[in-house]
């Protein structure tokens, strides 16, 4: 049995202690479960005593809420109390068809059947003598049916009072019996916690110790093959666990090794001998590059100088030509300009002229307008006459019809209505006396406002005259820029046509000079890349020098570290 349990694989063994301790936890979690279900079945019958409780009181307020209104009834003879002893009874008979279906006890079945019994009493003590009593107005039998009915509600509380008691009686024992299971549940669950973990413990320490023992010839073989002793003997692999699967990578490590070991010997003596011949012949190539590199910088500068002259001829070219290009672009611009001011001069010729006829125009209007406000004048003076005319033909009217006021009073009654024309008469020369007077100080004014217009008009009239002379002498010397203008667009046209010819001529030299840059540019840099080559073949030869060394010294030290192994 020992020797199949340490044949198992570790994983198996730690799957064993597993199961077992989940065994013992799922006896103990049945265990715990019966338990939790009496539980549950005791907190069911607690709360149904609850609502037994509940529902035992609740009738007993009805109870006894209905004795207080027969008590009122019978000391009020009130309609109202009647109907409620009738909705109380309903209550009642409800709350005891809810309570009917919870008790399952026999004790409690025949404690409800007392109650209702008692009950009835009181119910046809109402009914049957009280009411009666009540409407016939026999107040002392009302009175003796009330006791009765008084003795009745203490009978039947009392035994309601004895049901509460009862089911007061069966909780406390179903709550011990719930405490009980707990207690035990909590007991139960510990222990089988308790004796698991200690179970599971033994079994660890057990394939602990088992697995310790088969690793320690493992790690001692282990150690020697790291100190480079190859010469160990194999570990015992016929087992399939991981100690048999380690013990064979081991097993296989140290043959791997021994072979490798041997093999990097022959190696480190071969490249030994090879990076001394490597080191001779890199210092030969070494010396040729340095010669090659000296050749090679003398020529890239003689290049270099070459390019820079040719470049600095481009340049100069360059400049030359975009000074050309640029005065050529500025007498185009000349020209354009010119172009645009002669047509600008035209332009202003036309519009001299047009504004000359607009001012001849404008020179007889004002010279008609004078002639107008004179002509309104002489108007304002003939009615300035009239109107002085008419003044005079009120201040008669006035008289005339003063006069026949006088001589209408003169005729007594006969004459009061033609005193009454005379007086309108009267006011109207009055009011046309005043109109006249008002008329002829609006036509002062108007006389005073046209002198103003007339004396303006002839000061325009001679701004006018002195605006077209001036309009004149501006149109005549339009003409003479304009035919300055064209001369000088000529002049820039022909200067333009010279300059392209120049620059067209230009064009071949620097094209060719462009390409002699170009070339010499090309060579430099050829040169100075191949130097680049030159000089990063010298320093690769450099690093391959040292690295020849570097290798002579790393195989010696990998021999001396292959002669620390025995093989």
């Amino acid at each position: 049995m020992n020797k199949r349990f340490r044949r198992l694989k570790i994983s198996g063994k730690f799957r064993i202690a597993l199961y077992g301790t989940i065994t013992m936890f799922i006896v103990a979690f049945f265990i715990v479960g019966q338990e939790f279900l009496k539980i549950k079945e005791n907190v069911q019958i607690i709360e149904k005593h609850e609502e037994i409780d509940e529902l035992v009181s609740e009738m007993t307020d009805v109870f006894n809420t209905k004795d207080i209104r027969v008590a009122d009834f019978v000391i009020t003879n009130w309609v109202t109390f009647y109907s409620e002893v009738d909705e109380l009874s309903a209550q009642f008979d409800e709350l005891v068809n809810q309570l009917t279906p919870l008790l399952e006890d026999e004790d409690q079945k025949k404690q409800l059947e007392q109650i209702l019994e008692t009950y009835q009493i009181h119910h046809q003590i109402f009914y049957d003598e009280i009411f009666p009593a009540v409407q016939n107005g026999d107040d002392q039998a009302a009175l003796h049916a009330r006791e009765d009915a008084r003795e009745s509600r203490l009978e039947t509380v009392e035994l309601l009072e004895e049901l509460k008691q009862m089911t007061n009686e069966n909780s406390q024992q179903v709550t011990e019996n719930t405490k009980t299971s707990l207690e035990k549940s909590i007991k139960v669950l510990i222990g089988s916690l308790f004796i698991a973990t200690i179970v599971g413990l033994l079994i660890l320490r057990y394939m602990g110790r088992m697995v310790r023992n088969d690793m320690d010839e493992v790690i001692t073989v282990a150690e020697k093959i790291s100190e480079g002793d190859l010469l160990v003997h194999n570990l015992d692999d016929a087992s399939n666990t991981e100690i048999g699967k380690l013990s064979q990578a081991i097993n296989q490590m140290r043959t791997r090794l021994n072979e490798m070991i041997t093999q990097i010997s022959d190696v480190s003596n071969r490249l030994l001998k090879k990076s001394g011949e490597l080191s001779g012949h890199t210092e030969e190539i070494q010396q040729g590059s340095r010669q090659v590199a000296s050749t090679m910088e003398q020529l890239a500068k003689g290049s270099e100088e070459q390019a820079s002259s040719a470049s600095n001829l481009h340049e100069q070219m360059g400049n030359f030509l975009q000074m050309i290009s640029t005065v050529v672009f500025q007498s185009e611009d000349t020209k354009k300009l010119s172009q645009n001011m002669v047509h600008i001069t035209k332009e202003g010729n036309e519009h001299m002229d047009q504004t000359t006829k607009q001012m001849n125009r404008i020179n007889e209007k004002i010279n008609e307008s004078l002639n107008l406000v004179k002509g309104l004048d002489e108007k304002i003076k003939n009615i300035n006459q009239l109107i002085v005319v008419i003044k005079e033909i009120a201040d008669q009217t006035n008289l005339l019809a003063l006069n026949a006021s006088i001589e209408a009073a003169r005729a007594g009654e006969h004459g009061r209505g033609f005193t009454v024309v005379a007086e309108e008469v009267r006011k109207l020369a009055e009011q046309v006396n005043h109109s006249a007077m008002n008329i002829n100080d609006i036509l002062k004014d108007v006389k005073e406002e046209s002198n103003k217009v007339l004396h303006s008009l002839d000061e325009g009239y001679q701004l006018v005259e002195a605006g077209s002379e001036q309009i004149h002498t501006t149109g005549t010397t339009f003409d003479e820029m304009h035919q300055i203008i064209e001369q000088v667009g000529n002049h820039v046209e022909k200067m333009s046509q010279t300059l392209y010819d120049v620059i067209d001529q230009s064009q071949p030299i620097s094209g060719s000079i462009e390409t002699i840059a170009s070339v010499s540019e090309q060579s430099a840099a050829g040169v100075e890349e191949t130097t680049a080559t030159v000089h990063q073949t010298t320093a690769s030869m450099d690093q391959i020098r040292d690295s020849a060394v570097e290798l002579e010294e790393e195989a010696k030290k990998l021999r001396k570290v292959i002669s620390q192994f025995k093989i």
